[in-house]
């Protein structure tokens, strides 16, 4: 009977160890694969912090580098004296962080910024500013301050003349990063190397257990740096390092690096760095061919790993220890002692869950109205624990429970909840004062012999929050399309209005009953509305500039005098046409001369007056009131313009998207593309001004604009038509200078009373009759010059040679480039005066044409004015043309007067 007993006894404890090894290994099994799980995900997230760390790095040197070539680019002097352009070398150095800068004049000899001399032997790089008259950057080196520097070499020019040339030594410390990896406690550095070859430019702002020195290859610095085996404590220093057998950093990252720089990938590789286990991440330097490069180690990134190391250590010790702990102890007392054990082990695992999962689960027994905590994180999601709420009906009311948590936290009390319930509810934070946003499940169950509920709560706050800003985000993008889609309805109807009449005028003039006075009245409507059209054209043109970030403003020197006047003849005029008050109220204090963009000013003005003109009723009144104010700024003077009327005004729904692209309030029958506003705040923020408004429905609005510009010498502007003329080289005319928004950025210099302003094209395209020619020189100013027009299309071809014949020219025509350069080389020199050369042409175009012209070794090759007739507008078009070789750039379509005036400068230049 013992035996039998002793063996049964025996039977019983072995199947009791056999169930708590069992037990253990799979205890221990589930810990493994939740640790290789989260593992995982920190490593995801490590990678991701990383990259987004390193691209964000890469984006900010791009902006620095950005920020370096405008500064070189807009660097400008007024003469080719070295002794008045030391200065400016000085504080241009010292504005931008610049190493040195030096200034040769044609000669090859100059000063650098420290006034000391300097000549073309001097440079330590190949030079092409003077003798080729190219821009360029040069390769890395040591200057003699031994600072790692870029040499940019620019040609300067003064009225289209060259006069010497710019140096500068950029240096790489500009490109580091000061406050380099604060987001991972400073720990890591920053590397910015050459894509292409690896050469370092950028160093780290802290000393490297591998020296690394400009000039170096990274590849080489990785190798030198990185180790091939790793401690394992090294390696992870976790718990998941001894359960993740193996998984160890890289022990070299040398080919994915030259890859991803190679192919100008983002990327990044665990492995180990002098040592210690790292993230090497790279990404592209946007605008260049430079790579950023961020060395981090992957304790600085994965931050929380050591507070869920010590939460799984603890959770399978305390697993561990109550399986063992519930085997002794069943061992001894295997009845007595059962129930004791496992609630020892429901309190562990609750414990663990608690710290391990973001929710909060309770037991809730509506029969004696007592709460089990599960996961005991209620308090830090609803700001008081459960038993609270079901105690206590009215805290839900003082943290402003939703009407929906109200209902749930009653029906649980009253224990009416007989299925599976879900929903969501809102509270007021009672730390911050917030709300805050809890998704609940509430299931009936049978546990411990009673009947209870399951709650789960979750705070979802953040991902509600998240939802929202993507809606309001899809909200705007559909706002955006729609106000596009109306742009493109109204952009439809104010290009066929215009066109309607060009075509119907056109037939009417076609018909053989019409007279010569109706013929006059047709042509002058089609002027009318081809002049609408182009400067609808020009003003979508002018807000593409602006939204693709090509707008720059020029800077010379203007009166605004003559601006102010030339627009407000022309808003007086309009303003007679509407039988409007125009009144015009000027305060200069006695500024003869600023130094700016005067076409943008005068675009500015236009726009807004037109606009109180366009929507002012008959009998209303217009005012202008421009007032230089008193110096606040060495050197500058804030000017406050000033546009009223009292016409329909904007509502204050309207006024918050005023300046927003294609915005039109729609009350005025008054057509308009909507960019008009948009065009005018563009303007303003890039002069460094401020654009308020004030206006009311059916009472008015007024427009406040104030911006600082810089006063100019009135020796600047030029005293006498001669002095225009040789000021003017090279020429750049737009199609229609009627309109401000059509007029090209390339800078030209303001004259005293300008002949392409808004005045004066609107008192030659009002309508109104020209004046007949004081005499016949003056009808035929094109006597004895001969043109070759060079344009492939036929129609142009031929309009443009009717035109010259009006006006007193010869001309030969040309149908491509080769076809003008082989009529120009086989005729005898001399034969041609001019050239319009048109741009984009089949087999040769224009800009190959006339390098081929200039190149032919004539004598004639360069004497021969060359002038572009183009239908491109922008200033890389008319840079482009310049270039090239031509003398000046026409913009289609072709005004006449334009051409003649261009046409008899530049011969007189060359004569």
């Amino acid at each position: 009977m013992n035996a039998a007993k002793t063996k049964d006894e025996k039977q019983q404890n072995f199947r009791l160890i056999t169930v708590l090894v069992l037990a253990i290994l799979v205890v221990l099994a589930a810990v493994y694969a939740v640790a290789c799980l989260v593992d995982d995900r920190l490593t995801e997230s490590a990678e991701q912090q990383v990259i987004t760390y390193t691209e964000q790095a890469a984006f900010t040197v791009s902006g620095q580098l950005a920020l370096v070539q405008a500064a070189v680019d807009a660097f400008a002097v007024e003469s080719g004296d070295a002794e008045s352009v030391q200065p400016l070398l000085n504080a241009f150095c010292e504005a931008y962080g610049f190493s040195n800068a030096y200034f040769l004049d044609m000669d090859g000899s100059g000063c650098d910024a420290a006034g000391n001399p300097f000549s073309i032997e001097n440079l330590p790089v190949i030079e092409t500013a003077l003798t080729r008259a190219t821009y360029s950057f040069s390769d890395s080196y040591a200057n003699a301050n031994g600072q790692w520097v870029r040499m940019g070499q620019k040609p300067l020019f003064v009225k289209g003349v060259q006069v010497g040339a710019l140096y500068v030594e950029v240096p790489m410390s500009l490109f580091t990063m000061p406050e380099e990896l604060a987001i991972f406690g400073h720990g890591g550095y920053f590397i910015l190397f050459e894509g292409r070859t690896g050469e370092v430019i950028g160093l780290p702002n802290q000393a490297l257990k591998t020296p690394v020195a400009p000039g170096d290859s990274v590849f080489d610095f990785f190798e030198r740096a990185q180790i091939a085996d790793v401690e394992q404590a090294d390696a992870a220093g976790s718990l998941f390092a001894s359960l993740r057998i193996g998984e160890t950093p890289a022990p070299s990252c040398y080919d994915e690096v030259r890859a991803w720089a190679a192919d100008r990938e983002v990327g990044a590789v665990g492995t180990v760095m002098d040592g210690v286990p790292c993230y090497v991440s790279v990404a592209p330097v946007p605008g260049s061919t430079w790579t950023a490069c961020s060395v981090i180690p992957i304790a600085s990134v994965r931050t929380e790993e050591p507070v869920i190391n010590v939460m799984y250590g603890l959770v399978l010790l305390i697993v561990v220890f109550s399986l063992v702990a519930a085997g002794v102890l069943t061992y001894m007392l295997f009845q007595r002692r059962l129930r004791a054990s496992h609630i020892a082990m429901e309190e562990s695992l609750y414990a663990a869950l608690s710290e391990s999962i973001d929710m909060a689960v309770n037991l809730y027994c509506p029969a004696d109205g007592t709460t089990t905590p599960i996961v005991a994180k209620a308090s830090a999601i609803l700001g008081h624990p459960l038993q609270a709420f079901m105690d206590d009906p009215r805290l839900a009311r003082a943290v402003d429970l939703s009407s929906e948590g109200r209902l749930m936290l009653q029906h649980m009390r009253e224990g009416s909840i007989s299925q599976l319930n879900k929903g969501e509810f809102s509270l007021r934070s009672p730390e911050t004062g917030l709300t805050r946003w809890v998704v609940y499940t509430v299931e009936p169950l049978s546990f411990d012999g009673k009947d209870q509920l399951m709650l789960v709560i979750q705070d979802v706050t953040t991902e509600r929050t998240v939802r929202e800003c993507m809606r309001e985000a899809m909200d705007a993008a559909d706002a955006a399309s729609n106000a596009k889609s109306d742009f493109l309805s109204r952009m439809s109807h104010d290009i066929r209005t215009p066109m309607n009449v060009i075509i119907g005028m056109v037939q009417i003039a076609q018909n053989p009953s019409s007279d010569e006075a109706k013929m006059r009245v047709c042509l002058q409507k089609i002027g009318i509305a081809s002049n609408q059209l182009l400067n609808l054209i020009n003003e979508v043109l002018d807000f593409s500039k602006i939204e693709s970030g090509k707008m720059v403003l020029a800077s010379s020197p203007f009166s605004l005098r003559d601006i102010v006047d030339g627009v407000a003849n022309v808003t007086r005029i309009q303003c007679e046409q509407k039988r409007l008050t125009f009144q015009l109220t000027c305060e200069y204090d006695g500024i003869a001369a600023f130094e700016g963009d005067a076409v943008r000013v005068e675009q500015m003005l236009t726009n807004l007056l037109t606009n109180a003109v366009k929507y002012t009723d008959e009998g209303g009144r217009v005012s202008l009131s421009v007032r230089v104010l008193p110096e606040k700024v060495a050197g500058y003077r804030p000017v406050e313009f000033v546009v009223a009327d009292n016409g329909i005004g904007m509502s204050e729904e309207f006024q918050k998207n005023l300046f927003e692209p294609f915005s039109m309030e729609g009350r005025s029958r008054s057509q308009g593309t909507g960019l008009g506003m948009s065009i005018v705040k563009s303007v303003i923020v890039l002069m460094g001004g401020l654009i308020t408004v004030d206006s009311k429905e059916n009472v008015g609005s007024t427009f406040r604009v104030l911006v600082n510009i810089r006063v100019a010498p009135s020796s600047a502007l030029p005293a006498s038509p001669a002095d225009d003329l040789a000021a003017l080289r090279p020429v750049v005319l737009q199609p229609s200078e009627e309109a401000p928004a059509a007029k090209a950025e390339a800078p030209s210099p303001a004259l005293p009373k300008r002949a392409g302003s808004a005045s004066a094209a609107a008192a030659l395209e009002g309508g109104a009759a020209a004046k007949p020619p004081a005499d016949k020189a003056a009808a035929r100013p094109g006597e004895g010059i001969h043109v070759l027009v060079v344009e492939d299309s036929e129609l142009s071809a031929d309009i443009a040679c009717e035109l010259l014949s009006m006006k007193g020219f010869t001309y030969d025509c040309a149908r491509q480039g080769q076809e003008a350069v082989d009529k120009f080389c086989s005729a005898p020199e001399g034969t041609y005066d001019v050239i319009l050369m048109d741009v984009h042409m089949p087999v040769v175009n224009g800009y190959e044409a006339t390098r081929a012209i200039r190149a032919s070794g004539r004598g004639d090759a360069e004497s021969v004015v060359i002038v572009a007739m183009s239908a491109n507008a922008f200033t890389d078009d008319v840079a482009a043309s310049l270039e090239s070789g031509m003398d000046a750039h026409l913009c289609k379509p072709m005004r006449i007067d334009n051409v003649v005036s261009v046409v008899i400068e530049q011969l007189a230049l060359k004569g």
